[in-house]
């Protein structure tokens, strides 16, 4: 259900962005009202990220992100709206008005388990140091984890038998809610049990760091599946959770970076290595929602990295990984463990090799996609041309579905390589021609000279006669382009005299241009709000500005006859503008 928009700007208002932001981010002081921090959305090493308290907004000259402080925590923290909203409520200390009684039922049951699985974390905890978990501690300590990665990772054990359930109970929770929060399942007779009896215990946490359900890895050898998930349950989802990113998001905000396994103590190891920008999918294949979430986090050519175990699940899964991320990236990698053998992964490789193995492995990714063709044209020293065909095959219809056209020609030339054949008889040109290549189109960095003039003629009216006189011109439009001319005028139909200065009325003018502006201008007015506006040099920057616009217009009009004589016209302008 929607949100009341009142509670909304109440929320806004009550939470000055620069604490929220200060809590992910180092500020400075950068004038009145005005912070300057490195960007949490890219890497940088000279602060970027300005956030304007007087406007409640941010924008990263960087990276381009800009916004709100509801925008800010979804983009940080990967939320849907409704999420950054309860977030930022608890924040404020206030409550989420109900919009219908029909809600409530659900909200409450929701609470219900939410509170059932916190009562049960609580218990399995308090159970890992009794003397029956020996063999849960002796697991861990076998895989060199100690006292403190187990309270770091707030691990668990549920001892054999059905001591979760008689424990709830006691406590007076029913075996409905026990069911619905996956604790407990009835056996085929009608007997109830717990689902994690005789297992180690992670918590799984949404990506707002709720917790949501359990896995849990069996300490008997011969029980039925070594490790299980929760089921699917009204707040927890398998297809769109992955452990430890609640844990890792900072550092793969901050690196750009993130590293993917599959088991839960790969990422324990990877992060004690020193990479706690590691998660693993809970028990399931890569899925469109796990890669929504990592391009959320590391952006447009952010780095993914498969740490999969060195084996032939372990490649279909970097595989699966690399046909989910490409959409946002090229810049796919695998951790190399063929070094340890077969079905080495992370945790082994600590285990056996200590964190400077490990960490010598992340320091040096291989392309998912060479590992992948080295185990497709791997046939030996002397193979037979049948088996040259079927791995040609293979290459060839995994290439396939590679969309760039440069990853997909290069290693069609690798395998063709390997395998000792020509790329013609590889198959791949043709094959390759008939795969359209997928566009990504990113928006064009914008020179901020004409948000600087745009911004000095905002806030001081009256050096515009000077900035005309500079380019000869007589109005707006030979100044700015036509989408800043327009919130030029704008902003002085309601200031003729100049945007107000004080920090109140700054907010007051911020909200009366967004809502004039067009929406899908908005980008364009706060890079034009968050300007420092310069009348001491406003000549040389509408010279500037006109001779982009100009060279722009020239461009534009150069191989179109019928714009002839408007090219000749702003070759002349130009010309004019480079001779003085």
């Amino acid at each position: 259900m929607k949100i009341p928009d009142q509670f909304v700007a109440e929320l806004r208002d009550r939470l000055p962005i620069v604490d929220v932001i200060g809590d992910y981010v180092d500020l400075k002081p950068e004038g009145a009202d005005r912070h300057v921090g490195l960007c949490p959305f890219h890497s940088e090493r000279t602060g970027s990220f300005k956030v304007r308290g007087d406007y409640q907004r941010y924008r990263c000259y960087g990276c381009g992100e800009s916004g709100d402080v509801i925008d800010f925590l979804r983009q940080v923290e990967g939320l849907e709206f409704r999420e950054a909203i309860e977030q930022l409520a608890a924040k404020a200390g206030l409550p989420i008005p109900a919009q219908t009684a029909a809600d409530e039922p659900d909200r409450d049951r929701m609470r219900a388990v939410r509170e059932v699985l916190t009562e049960a974390h609580s218990l399995f905890q308090q159970w890992l140091i009794h003397p029956s978990a020996e063999p849960a501690r002796t697991y861990l300590t076998d895989r060199c984890f100690d006292l403190e990665h187990r309270d770091a990772w707030e691990l668990g054990y549920n001892p054999p038998g059905n001591q979760l359930l008689a424990a709830l109970t006691e406590r007076g929770y029913d075996r409905a809610l026990l069911s619905d929060a996956g604790l407990v399942k009835q056996s085929q007779r009608g007997t109830p049990y717990d689902v994690f009896g005789g297992r180690l215990i992670w918590p799984l946490h949404d990506k707002g760091g709720r917790l949501v359900g359990f896995a849990g890895r069996a300490l008997d050898e011969n029980a039925r599946g070594k490790f299980i998930n929760s089921e699917d349950s009204p707040i927890y989802h398998k297809r769109n959770t992955l452990f430890g990113l609640w844990r890792a998001r900072k550092d793969v905000l901050a690196r750009r970076a993130v590293i993917v396994v599959e088991g839960y103590t790969d990422v324990m190891a990877l992060a004690a290595a020193g990479h706690p920008n590691t998660v693993a999918t809970c028990g399931t294949a890569v899925t469109a929602e796990h890669a929504a979430l990592l391009a959320g986090r590391v952006g447009d050519q952010g780095q993914i990295v498969a740490g999969f175990d060195n084996d032939a699940a372990g490649r279909a899964g970097a595989w699966a990984l690399f046909l989910a991320c490409q959409e946002f990236t090229t810049q796919i990698t695998a951790l190399d463990y063929r070094a340890y053998g077969q079905k080495a992964d992370a945790c082994d490789v600590r285990r056996y090799g200590g964190d400077t193995a490990l960490t010598k492995i992340a320091a040096s990714p291989v392309s998912v996609l060479q590992i992948l063709v080295d185990a497709d044209t791997d046939l030996g020293p002397t193979p037979t041309p049948e088996q040259v065909a079927l791995a040609a095959h293979h290459v060839r219809d995994r290439l396939r579905q590679v969309q760039s056209p440069i990853l997909r020609g290069r290693y069609l030339e690798y395998a063709a390589h390997r395998l000792n054949v020509t790329v013609a008889e590889l198959g791949g040109q043709d094959r390759a021609a008939t795969t359209p290549p997928v566009v990504t189109v990113a928006a064009a960095a914008l020179d901020d000279d004409p948000n600087i003039v745009a911004a000095t003629l905002i806030e001081d009216p009256t050096t515009y006669e000077p900035a005309l006189a500079a380019v000869g011109g007589t109005t707006l439009t030979d100044l700015l382009d036509a989408d800043a001319a327009s919130m030029v005028e704008i902003s002085w139909s309601g200031y003729p005299d100049g945007r107000p200065r004080t920090g109140e009325d700054a907010g007051i003018w911020a909200d009366f241009m967004a809502d004039v502006v067009p929406a899908d201008q908005h980008p364009r007015l706060w890079a034009i709000a968050f300007a420092t506006p310069n009348p001491a040099a406003v000549a040389e920057l509408v010279v500037r500005a006109r001779r982009l616009q100009l060279a722009a217009i020239i461009d534009d009009a150069r191989t179109d006859p019928a714009r002839n004589a408007e090219y000749m016209t702003a070759y002349r302008q130009l010309r004019a503008l480079r001779e003085n």
